[in-house]
């Protein structure tokens, strides 16, 4: 979120409530296309301030000005993404935690490759409520200011005159396709300049990553309406739809290669 949250001298005025803060830990392990899906679940005590109105809505979330007390008094801005279903299933909170963790992990390893400008992905958390009645789950991630821009979407899409400003959000897209052996594809890039935020996770099986991973679906919608641009051809990533030799020796840069992996084809 950007724009509209508080500025760093604005304290919220509210309640200092408890809660417990979730953060996924990814580590290596499992099938090497799904490497940064494992990891582990680690729990902090944090205090907060919610501001009672949302700053900002979409289809499926409202955004919520929200501040973590330090023990020095000092405040840290974050910004709450609270359901606006309210019988929706509390795991969804910890599977959009889980794929932001992996994407920045996939945003690592694709700026190993000298690329233009480097990616990163927002810290997001789940918090639990602890004093309010249910307890009730949120989802959080670190406040990053500037304009908001999104890239492209769940279904292939990208955003009018954006692409060929803005190669490079489509061509991470297009590697960690490439780099996981055509197994997921990390999409739904957007945020402010190059730190993202909310990323979708599509997999071959459909499974995991919540419902917005619409599997070979989704995987098709972007396979067919990406444009392959000069970041795509610094990574000599094959060509959309192109499998032969022949065709990928015209491409020229350098075949990316992945940890235990050869030539991606």
């Amino acid at each position: 979120m950007a724009d509209d949250s508080p500025p760093p001298e604005t304290v919220l005025p509210g309640k200092v409530e408890r809660a417990l803060r979730y953060e996924f830990m990814c580590k290596m392990g499992g099938p090497p296309d799904f490497r940064y899906c494992n990891g582990e679940w680690c729990k902090h005590v944090e205090n907060v301030v919610i501001d009672d109105l949302p700053f900002a809505e979409g289809a499926l979330r409202a955004c919520y000005r929200m501040q973590l007390v330090q023990k020095d008094g000092t405040r840290k801005n974050v910004v709450a993404k609270v359901s606006k279903d309210p019988n929706e299933d509390k795991n969804t909170y910890y599977r959009d935690v889980q794929a932001q963790a992996c994407a920045k992990l996939w945003a690592v390893e694709y700026n190993d490759y000298g690329v233009p400008k480097i990616v990163d992905f927002v810290p997001a958390y789940v918090f639990e409520l602890v004093d309010r009645p249910g307890r009730p789950l949120i989802g959080a991630e670190e406040f990053i200011e500037g304009v908001f821009q999104k890239h492209n979407n769940n279904v292939g899409g990208t955003i009018t005159g954006m692409q060929e400003e803005r190669a490079t959000p489509n061509a991470f897209s297009h590697f960690t396709w490439e780099a996981s052996n055509h197994s997921i594809l990390v999409c739904d890039i957007q945020g402010v300049d190059d730190c993202y935020t909310d990323p979708q996770i599509h997999t071959v099986s459909g499974k995991g990553f919540g419902r917005g991973n619409l599997g070979q679906a989704g995987l098709n919608a972007f396979l067919t309406r990406h444009k392959c641009n000069s970041i795509c051809e610094h990574l000599g990533l094959p060509l959309i739809g192109v499998k032969t030799e022949s065709d990928l020796s015209d491409r020229g840069g350098t075949p990316i290669r992945g940890p235990r992996q050869g030539i991606f084809q």
